[in-house]
């Protein structure tokens, strides 16, 4: 029930920067936005720990491949955003340090 009601804290937080989010500077845009990475985790825990389809193999199952698809996606979106940012330092269009 926890990992509902946290997901639940997130959900909103996200929702209302989004609506803010011209009015909201990049940066804070960006960083509370990444929490949707642990609402997506805190909403496959909750549904993997509440409610009375949580021993059915359909239900674990479409958590553990819809679960392995995301994991998958947000690695190759972390590894092409690392290689643009190194395509941009060696271009000298961003500084190293930055």
């Amino acid at each position: 029930m926890t990992a509902g009601l946290i997901g639940f804290d997130l959900l909103l937080a996200i929702e209302i920067t989004s609506l803010l989010q011209r009015r909201l500077p990049r940066n804070v845009w960006r960083q509370i936005h990444l929490a949707s990475y642990g609402l997506f985790a805190f909403a496959t825990l909750h549904a993997l720990s509440a409610g009375t389809d949580v021993r059915t193999v359909v239900a674990t199952g479409a958590a553990i491949g819809v679960g392995t698809v995301v994991a998958l996606l947000s690695a190759l979106a972390w590894v092409a955003r690392s290689e643009s940012r190194d395509a941009r330092v060696a271009a000298g269009r961003v500084p190293s340090g930055a």
